[in-house]
């Protein structure tokens, strides 16, 4: 067969694979979903998609290793073969032809897109890494990107550029107007609760929420109302904070709130909060006074 008919041949077998992969990934089994990725991946080296998912597992597992290095330059492979496939497939002259045309290139194009997804998990592993190597910038502006976040917000090893103010309750970047951090900014009791309740990725609060969850949702707090539950008490601490560093906060009189799960270097996108159900509404964008995060290490 040639390599456009075996990747249609494949293609119902894969993606079964693939599918019970994120499973067993999205239920916490990563070694059994990487088995599940490879067994993809052999059955067919042209499924870019079968490779990323690898490597991302993979990095999940073990960290930054040569096996995600290799599981990523065969997506890159992969999906460059696929480019040159795109529009070489056999013009059908009837319906079902055509159609069997179509399916060829909406796979191919998915793996495409799926190497593009690699280049740039190529550029964000090499961020995270120790090595100062030019190599990320690189992969970006192929992608298109002119600019990038510093590479030590992105290396967890990377030395802190100012002394730790653990406890004292004071920003590190004290002279900033839109922005600072601030340590210590929950009581230990406190924080080793939130730590206890979501720290587990198998907890409660996950499984009921059927995390991770394709929606977004977010809970809604009267600031004039006692705490309810753990997050409403922290919430209640860092009012005062917000206020004193953010005059303008003071006429708040509710809080928007919502927690994330991320893996160790798991990215989110930089966004600005905003107000979906008003701007639905057509009533216009509007943004909270002050938006805060709080880590749980």
């Amino acid at each position: 067969r040639s390599d456009l008919e075996e990747l249609k041949f494949q293609y119902p077998k894969v993606q079964k694979l693939m599918h019970e992969g994120c499973r067993l990934e999205e239920e916490g089994d990563l070694a059994g979903a990487i088995s599940k990725y490879q067994q993809a991946a052999a059955r067919c080296e042209m499924f870019t998609e079968c490779h990323l998912a690898l490597a991302v597992c993979l990095k999940k597992l073990h960290g930054i290793g040569d096996d995600v290095k290799s599981a990523l330059f065969a997506a890159v492979q992969s999906a460059e073969r696929c480019l040159k496939l795109m529009g070489c497939s056999d013009k059908g002259r009837n319906a079902d032809g055509a159609m069997d045309e179509a399916m060829a290139e909406g796979i191919l194009q998915d793996q495409v897109a799926s190497g593009l997804a690699a280049y740039y998990q190529m550029a964000l592993n090499g961020l995270q890494s120790k090595t100062d190597s030019d190599e990320p910038d690189v992969f970006l502006r192929m992608l298109g990107f002119k600019h990038r976040l510093s590479r030590t917000i992105f290396s967890s090893t990377a030395e802190e550029s100012h002394p730790s103010s653990a406890n004292s309750g004071e920003s590190v970047a004290p002279d900033c107007a839109y922005a600072f951090c601030c340590d210590g900014a929950l009581p230990s009791r406190l924080l080793a609760e939130l730590r206890a309740k979501f720290g587990d990725p198998g907890g409660p609060f996950w499984r009921e929420h059927a995390y991770p969850t394709p929606s977004f949702f977010s809970y809604s707090y009267d600031l004039t109302a006692s705490p309810s539950n753990l997050v409403e008490a922290a919430i209640r601490r860092l009012f005062p904070l917000v206020r004193q560093r953010f005059p303008a906060a003071a006429a708040a009189r509710t809080a928007e709130w919502w927690v994330h799960l991320r893996d160790s270097g798991g990215q989110h996108q930089l966004h600005y909060d905003s107000d979906e159900v008003r701007l639905v509404r057509g009533e216009g964008l509007r943004h909270p006074a002050v938006s805060s995060v709080v880590y749980l290490p």
